[in-house]
């Protein structure tokens, strides 16, 4: 299905307008979220500076600042047939900020996928941050595909616990466990 140029422009008003009625708050106060082919939140610097701080093995590489974040929705879900459509819309748009609890547990869990060779070090969320965290992607999700929120997270995203990725066996983002 195409979509004219003059039909985005409506809908991209259409969210922006859901947006400032919703009960999230716009991208002003509270923690930048980013979707870049995931839906991310960008943790704040004193957060990145204080994890250079863990001590971690020999053979774990550090991700770089500009790569540590919280995946918040993972990619296979902007590929359901519901929620693709909406990407692009989601690109141009002012994504709510988060302003819920961001804490985590003290200790660093070093998570291993033997099958793909993947070794992870990361710091998990507390378990108020989890659920705050799990309602803002509801809310998110419920934004742009009303009444599939649930069913796309269930689908494509369940269980997961949100964390930072400090280090793998590469440095490289995506060769952290999942």
């Amino acid at each position: 299905m195409k979509i004219t140029k003059k039909q985005l422009t409506e809908i991209i008003s259409k969210v922006i307008l859901k947006e400032s009625s919703s009960n999230m708050p716009i991208n002003t106060n509270g923690h930048l979220v980013k979707y870049s082919g995931i839906l991310k939140l960008v943790l704040p610097q004193n957060i990145v500076n204080n994890l250079k701080s863990i001590q971690l093995p020999m053979n774990a590489i550090r991700l770089s600042d500009n790569a540590i974040h919280i995946t918040l929705l993972h990619q296979s879900a902007f590929k359901d047939p519901t929620l693709k459509p909406q990407r692009k819309i989601i690109k141009k748009s002012l994504i709510p900020a988060y302003d819920g609890p961001l804490q985590f547990n003290n200790n660093i869990i070093h998570r291993v996928d033997e099958e793909l060779g993947r070794e992870t070090w990361a710091l998990f969320v507390d378990e108020q941050t989890q659920e705050a965290l799990e309602d803002y992607v509801l809310q998110f999700i419920e934004m742009y595909t009303p009444g599939e929120s649930q069913r796309i997270v269930d689908t494509y995203d369940a269980g997961r616990r949100f964390h930072i990725s400090v280090a793998n066996l590469t440095g490289n983002p995506g060769d952290s466990v999942r």
